[in-house]
């Protein structure tokens, strides 16, 4: 290897040299990169090395390397229609692989596939409706699809995290999912609001619904909800979310501070 790449020979024998390092050592980056130039300087077949890095990257779901060598392969062939079907492969393996979630991130928008994304997740929640990666994933592609017109998703993706809330309601992903959205709307504060008590009218210790419920009092203003959002903080401090007392306690503070 180390002949090779102070030579830069750029051999059919170089590329064997690299298959030989990658398999002692998967994450040997520079054998990655040195592979990647005898491609484009032998003309190798790029599909071929897509094959090889499906199989490597099966094998090594977490190594980095091999994901990004995937995405230039994917660039110079200016094709990104097997990272759907690739990517999904290695959510099952483990639906919560960063670097495949980074991968397909990538792809479905350098190459704008976005068709049928969102009915690939809605299936994915239907299997874990905790799996925070799809979660993540569904803010990427409302976020970069409705373009202008947000403002129109905002009600439809409150409305879908509600509906998913009901259903399991101490679930951390979907209020982290419906809290992001209804934040950025001051019109659906009253709506949030109402659908926190429902929630803590079925249970007093859901202190995801008490999380988002201070918060959105303390972006209404007022000094009725001021009151009530220090309120719930002391509960949230000695109750219902202990493990992050001086966090309410601080939170508090600036409340009464405000």
């Amino acid at each position: 290897m180390r002949y090779v790449l102070q030579n830069d020979e750029m051999s059919d024998r170089a590329m064997d040299v690299t298959d030989d390092a990658i398999n002692l050592n998967a994450a040997n980056y520079t054998a990655w990169h040195f592979r990647r130039k005898l491609i484009v300087a032998l003309k190798r077949d790029l599909k071929k090395e897509m094959e090889y890095t499906m199989e490597m990257a099966l094998e090594n779901p977490k190594n980095y390397q091999i994901w990004h060598h995937r995405r230039c392969i994917c660039e110079l062939l200016n094709d990104g229609s097997m990272e759907h079907e690739f990517t999904a492969t290695a959510f099952d393996q483990d639906s919560k692989n960063y670097h495949a979630w980074s991968h397909r991130q990538w792809a479905v928008k350098h190459f704008g596939l976005w068709d049928g994304e969102l009915e690939y997740l809605d299936k994915l929640l239907d299997d874990d409706v905790r799996n925070n990666s799809a979660w993540s994933q569904r803010h990427f592609v409302i976020s970069n699809t409705f373009g202008g017109r947000l403002g129109e998703a905002v009600g439809q993706e409150i409305s879908f995290a509600q509906g998913r809330i009901r259903k399991t309601p101490f679930n951390d992903s979907a209020w982290n999912y419906y809290k992001s959205w209804t934040m950025q709307e001051s019109s659906s504060w009253g709506d949030t609001v109402i659908f926190c008590d429902e929630i803590l009218g079925q249970d007093l210790t859901c202190w995801q619904a008490m999380d988002l419920l201070v918060n959105v009092l303390k972006a209404q203003g007022g000094e009725e909800n001021i009151a009530r959002a220090a309120k719930i903080c002391d509960e949230l401090a000695t109750k219902y979310d202990t493990i992050r007392v001086r966090y309410w306690n601080f939170f508090k503070n600036e409340l009464q501070a405000a």
